[in-house]
């Protein structure tokens, strides 16, 4: 809020947000973020807070709280490695190259609290199966990095049940969306892995 404030007090009339969502597909709470930040550039004095938690309810109906408790602990671990390590954390960053950064137990312990948010909606599946898919959509987006990442880094080390998980996700996924952007390391992207599994 204060940046935005701060722009507004000194009559700032046009602002673009860089790598902001294309529209396309946006993993890494980037949906979040376009949203918070597009509301506040009509009205700075909202609270991000209050927006966040809009957002939230909305994006992901029951399993609103569980992917909160999910954003919360990748933001608090990203904004660790930012602090500890000066380490740029997003999906295009070099350092993801660089397993030592990113321990298997943070990466699934991530994986399992979406994984669990996705149950949370199960109701809708014979509710109403077109809003069932589209929640689980928003919900399966945010498995796209810490998913690539154990199956760049790890795939050797975890269980048979969860590298067929893992595999269905990203080979789903790389299919669905042929222009998504995610790399672990300069190399790797995730349409590459997806197609050595």
């Amino acid at each position: 809020n204060d940046y935005y404030q701060m722009l507004a007090s000194i009559g700032t009339k046009f602002i673009f947000a860089e790598s902001c969502d294309s529209g396309d597909i946006a993993q890494d709470w980037q949906t979040l973020n376009s949203y918070v930040q597009s509301n506040l550039m009509w009205d700075s004095t909202r609270p991000a807070g209050e927006l966040t938690k809009k957002f939230f309810d909305a994006m992901y109906l029951d399993a609103s709280d569980t992917m909160f408790a999910a954003y919360t602990a990748m933001r608090v671990y990203k904004q660790y490695m930012k602090d500890a390590f000066n380490i740029r954390t997003g999906a295009g960053g070099s350092q993801m190259g660089q397993a030592k950064y990113w321990p298997l137990a943070i990466l699934q312990s991530w994986t399992n609290t979406i994984y669990s948010a996705i149950d949370e909606i199960a109701k809708y599946e014979t509710i109403n199966y077109g809003l069932y898919l589209q929640v689980r959509d928003h919900i399966h987006i945010e498995l796209v990095t810490p998913v690539m990442m154990i199956m760049a880094f790890y795939r050797e080390s975890i269980t048979a049940a969860d590298y067929a998980k893992y595999k269905e996700f990203m080979l789903y996924y790389s299919d669905l969306y042929p222009h998504l952007e995610c790399k672990a390391g300069s190399e790797t992207s995730f349409h590459v892995l997806a197609s050595k599994l």
